[in-house]
């Protein structure tokens, strides 16, 4: 009768290396890319969830530009990952008090929403659903 030999995995625990610390370590890197908010077109992170907040009674408008385009945006209070483009201007805002901007990606600069600025200098960013991501391209 052949006998098969035993086979020991000896994991140096003190070192983090046993396969519950590389689980966890992995769950945690998820949970963390969970959070991301992504370009939609180039999988650039652009905020967090955690960044989302309630403008006038909600986080989430529906507006008509004066070109009868409709955009759905989310409300941000910041986005590192949105540059913005072009002068202010209070024309045609759709937040009262709020002069606006266009909103970029940082990496491939597609028109991703507005960055809004009041006079006393607070600054939130709407950002348009549709361009928006939850999985970044880049996996």
């Amino acid at each position: 009768m052949l006998e098969i030999p035993k086979i020991f995995l000896y994991f140096d625990t003190a070192a983090g290396d046993s396969p519950e610390d590389k689980i966890t370590e992995k769950e945690e890197h998820r949970e963390l890319e969970d959070k991301n908010i992504y370009c939609a077109i180039c999988g650039y992170i652009l905020t967090t969830v955690h960044e989302r907040f309630t403008m006038n009674g909600a986080c989430e408008h529906t507006f008509t530009n004066p070109h009868g385009y409709i955009y759905t945006i989310n409300c941000f209070k910041k986005a590192p990952g949105v540059l913005c483009a072009g002068e202010e201007t209070e024309e045609y805002t759709w937040f009262r008090g709020y002069s606006w901007c266009y909103g970029l990606c940082g990496q491939c600069t597609s028109h991703v929403g507005w960055v809004y600025t009041s006079q006393s200098g607070n600054k939130f960013y709407g950002l348009i659903k549709e361009r928006l991501s939850r999985e970044s391209s880049l996996h």
